[in-house]
């Protein structure tokens, strides 16, 4: 393992990107395994660290089960972590560059990448850079659901299978009540695409924004997805990194 972050490094196809970005999914490839940041001994040090900015709950008894509806665990996460063998808990650790300096060096250097790959940032502004961890028993499911934000997600340990949505299966209008009233829609429709994640190799970005106001009295300048968010079933123990970023255009 190493400890340097400027190691790192996001491998994508630069067609694929090109077309796909702020579009459609599409899978990719990095080396973040190789970070001792994400070693469990680091990542428990880290856990302990966190008074707030973190979620620690069950998985999922199917994946169309109510987002909240599946019940928080009391345990603080460090304690979660330390009990993945025995029971079925997801771990997500908030911002973790706020907690570590290391993360923030790692999120600087991999959005620095991306920025890269699309020629620079042009007329829009970062409105909010973030990442987080989530580290999760064997055999847990999260439910359906989309984030408001590019998610690049990277697998670091462990097996996953994700199910990606285009962002054509739902519509705006659709997805207007969501953030004005906090309705959750679910759709019983095939997934476009179907990563296998195995081991440390193949991640998948689910992105595709545009400006939708998330309430009535802050329409505000963010991108916001129209994309359903993938259901993850863990096979083994895994960790993974999201790295979110909010852009408003101009």
């Amino acid at each position: 393992m190493t400890t340097h972050c400027d190691h790192a490094r996001l491998t994508m196809d630069c067609e694929t990107f090109r077309t796909s970005f702020d579009r459609e999914p599409f899978a990719f490839t990095h080396t973040l395994n190789e970070l001792d940041l994400f070693a469990f001994d680091k990542l428990h040090t880290l856990a302990k660290k966190y008074q707030r900015d973190f979620y620690v709950a069950g998985g999922a008894s199917a994946p169309g089960t109510e987002f909240y509806a599946v019940p928080r665990v009391e345990y603080k996460p460090h304690e979660a972590i330390e009990r993945l063998d025995s029971g079925a808990y997801r771990v997500l650790l908030k911002r973790p560059e706020k907690y570590e300096p290391r993360f923030r060096e790692l999120l600087n250097a991999l959005f620095h990448q991306v920025v890269e790959l699309r020629g620079g940032l042009g007329s829009e502004k970062i409105v909010r850079l973030e990442s987080a961890i989530l580290i999760s028993s064997a055999d847990t499911i999260t439910p359906f659901h989309f984030d408001p934000e590019i998610g690049f997600f990277s697998q670091i340990e462990g097996e996953k299978t994700y199910h990606v949505y285009s962002p054509t299966v739902v519509t705006e209008a659709e997805l207007e009540p969501f953030y004005l009233w906090g309705e959750i829609w679910r759709y019983a429709t095939d997934p476009v695409s179907t990563f296998s994640l195995s081991g440390r190799a193949k991640d998948c970005i689910n992105p595709k924004m545009r400006p939708i106001g998330l309430r009535p009295a802050n329409p505000g300048p963010f991108r916001l997805p129209s994309c359903l968010k993938p259901t993850l079933r863990v096979r083994e123990g895994a960790c993974e990194l999201l790295i979110t970023i909010c852009a408003s255009s101009g």
